[in-house]
């Protein structure tokens, strides 16, 4: 008995001294399977931060992509207290240089903020390139895509924004020599293909802002030249 606490004890202090292991086997329960290069967990100031993490599966991702993140940080308060009646009021969090690959197509993020006080979202410099078999270059480039929602809606899984802008760049539509196009491509690739049957979200937009620069369009499957 004296050999199986100590052996529980040696591991709870391992796993304390390695809390990127920890935070895998807990993802894992979740059905999430990533890795952490290291993990960075200042309880009494309610920081944390991870580097180098890479994820491979979770719920709702599809098979054979790979979403790698350099670094997040988050904040949460009051900071954690070992006390049943603790509860987070506020969460902060910084992700920064995200990148997803599935099917040879390419998704970058520079950074996202996401302030659960404000309700509010910040997706900045997002780039999706174009499908293999398609020219070389971006699908569509977004500045910066912002949504403004209600906490508390979030909290009971309604997907209601009050304000969502929308700042599109750049954006190429392409029809190759086979007739495909690259859109809809890339929403299979990131995606997956559309389900038979879909349960129903309650999604609601009250405004939306839509800055559009370069839109062009490109039809390859016509002799095999470009009609923009």
């Amino acid at each position: 008995f004296l050999l199986l606490v100590a052996a529980a004890a040696g591991g709870f202090y391992w796993l304390l001294l390695h809390p990127e292991r920890l935070i895998e086997r807990a993802a894992a329960l979740q059905g999430v399977a990533l890795r952490v290069e290291k993990a960075d967990l200042g309880l009494a100031a309610g920081k944390f931060s991870l580097t180098g993490v890479k994820v491979t599966k979770a719920p709702g991702m599809e098979r054979g992509m790979t979403v790698f993140v350099p670094k997040i940080e988050a904040s949460v308060s009051p900071p954690p207290a070992l006390s049943l009646g603790w509860r987070p009021q506020a969460l902060a969090v910084s992700v920064e240089e995200i990148s997803a690959q599935r099917n040879g197509v390419e998704a970058k993020v520079s950074r996202v903020l996401l302030d659960s006080r404000k309700g509010s979202l910040r997706i900045l410099g997002l780039s999706v390139s174009n499908p293999p078999d398609f020219p070389p270059g971006f699908f569509a480039r977004l500045p910066e895509i912002s949504a403004t929602g209600d906490p508390q809606d979030l909290a009971a899984g309604k997907l209601r924004l009050k304000e969502l802008r929308l700042n599109l760049s750049e954006a190429s539509l392409v029809r190759n020599k086979a007739g495909q196009l690259n859109s809809d491509l890339v929403v299979e690739a990131l995606t997956g293909p559309p389900a038979k049957s879909q349960s129903k979200t309650d999604f609601h937009v009250d405004r939306m802002l839509l800055s559009m620069g370069k839109l062009q369009y490109k039809d390859l499957s016509k002799f095999g030249l470009g009609v923009s």
